[in-house]
């Protein structure tokens, strides 16, 4: 049986996460009942760490949004 190795981000020994804050008294003019921010956080939890199943996907990735991080590598695990 193959194990899959995924991809990862990583800064030191922490993982790439995706924090999503909601303000549900967002308040303007308009429909919106609330805000939704996403955050890019360094944890040391692996399993919910955003996992890449290819090189080419954490390639686009990090052309899209990596120039924001700093300090980062990419590793096979």
């Amino acid at each position: 049986r193959i194990k899959m190795r995924h991809f990862y981000i990583k800064k030191g020994k922490q993982y790439l996460h995706i924090k999503q804050n909601v303000y549900e008294d967002y308040q303007d003019y308009s429909d919106i009942s609330a805000m939704v921010t996403q955050q890019y956080v360094f944890l040391d939890d692996k399993d919910n760490a955003i996992k890449f199943l290819e090189k080419r996907e954490v390639d686009y990735f990090m052309v899209r949004q990596g120039r924001k991080l700093k300090g980062v590598e990419v590793v096979s695990e």
